[in-house]
């Protein structure tokens, strides 16, 4: 219910402002912060087996917390 509220909510009202780019200070300390707070809830079934993987980037490193393997090698 909490989250279908929000997603109401974020529909009707508009943000004040606008962060305009990845770059801004306000983002990147959030996706900081997110980031560490990330703790993985069980195995990331998509990877299993794999032993090699290709990160185009993203945000917070959420796949490679997944991840979370001695046996994978991670290439960004």
């Amino acid at each position: 219910m909490r989250q279908l509220i929000g997603k109401v909510a974020r529909r009707l009202v508009r943000p004040s402002e606008t962060i305009d780019g990845y770059e801004q200070p306000d983002l990147v300390d959030v996706i900081f912060r997110k980031t560490l707070a990330y703790k993985p809830a069980g195995e990331w079934q998509e990877i299993a087996g794999a032993r090699t993987v290709l990160d185009f980037g993203g945000a917070c490193g959420r796949h490679y917390k997944d991840a979370n393997s001695a046996l994978v090698r991670w290439l960004w």
